[in-house]
């Protein structure tokens, strides 16, 4: 009996120390990775922990992680609760909500709007679910983020293997404000090149033509082709692309894949006629294109 109550004192004792261990873990990482939110955001937060108290104490026992994790939120709350500039939160429980919304964003609002769970409002999510500001065009940001998501550095040779995906879509006549910037997003932008020539065809016009909306958007994707890699890679906002214009915006593409250490295999796209266009300027004889030299990387 004097054994077994020594042994069981002795496990008592590990598990004090290793719940002490994941509490200063916690701690440390709850300071150092927490982000700050606002007061309505905080409040939606507040509302939702006590919601979900039950739950988290009926399915996790008390030195499980999930349970460790939840009560360290809960005293992070009540340090800052009384607070009227926002509380610190883990950027898990952000994840979380980011996450609910992009499962259905009309349903997310659903919810939010039925009043019987409080979440923060999408544009609040917003705020916390985009690392690279979006813009227009190229950008090496977004080509480090691509690194990032393909892990390129510590994959096999062939997974640098890509084919781009080119395509045009419709956008809703409508203007976004930039918080970052100050801009409107919503005129047209395909390039400095383009955008050049555009002004000058429409300065022979008229010398005060205000800048057009855009209607469509010309988006370029890098798909693996033999991994699962599926990567919005750039975007233009535009009125009427022609093949002359998206010539050189393919080129390009091309050329910020292959110095990052990608290799481009092929590209895709629908029969839309700039599409056509665009092969077509690759071999201006009567002969069917169906592959070209890459500028870029001349052994392929």
């Amino acid at each position: 009996m004097v054994t077994r109550l020594h042994g069981l004192h002795k496990k008592n004792r590990a598990l004090t120390v290793k719940v002490r261990r994941l509490q200063t873990k916690l701690e440390k990482a709850i300071e150092t990775d927490s982000v700050v939110v606002d007061e309505e955001t905080s409040l939606d937060f507040e509302k939702i922990m006590e919601q979900e108290e039950f739950n988290i104490a009926e399915k996790f026992s008390d030195d499980s992680f999930q349970s460790l994790f939840w009560n360290q939120q809960k005293l992070a709350l009540s340090k800052t609760g009384s607070k009227k500039n926002g509380v610190r939160w883990h950027p898990m429980i952000l994840r979380w909500c980011i996450y609910l919304r992009h499962q259905s964003s009309k349903a997310y609002e659903t919810i939010r709007d039925s009043g019987c769970i409080a979440l923060p409002s999408q544009r609040t999510l917003r705020d916390y679910s985009n690392a690279v500001k979006a813009e227009a065009g190229f950008s090496s940001q977004v080509d480090n983020q691509l690194l990032l998501a393909s892990k390129l550095m510590t994959s096999a040779k062939y997974h640098n293997l890509i084919v781009v995906l080119i395509d045009e879509m419709h956008i809703r006549e409508d203007l976004v404000y930039n918080k970052h910037t100050g801009k409107l997003v919503g005129f047209t932008d395909i390039g400095d090149i383009n955008n050049h020539l555009m002004r000058f065809e429409k300065s022979l016009d008229s010398e005060n033509t205000p800048p057009p909306l855009a209607k469509s958007m010309v988006s370029f994707m890098v798909k693996g082709l033999f991994t699962f890699l599926k990567f919005p890679y750039a975007q233009f906002p535009c009125v009427s692309l022609v093949g002359e214009q998206l010539f050189p915006l393919f080129w390009e593409a091309v050329f910020r894949l292959e110095r990052i250490g990608f290799k481009v295999i092929a590209t895709t796209f629908d029969g839309a006629s700039v599409n056509r266009r665009l092969v077509a300027l690759h071999d201006l004889s009567d002969k069917l294109v169906y592959k070209i030299l890459n500028i870029h990387a001349e052994e392929k």
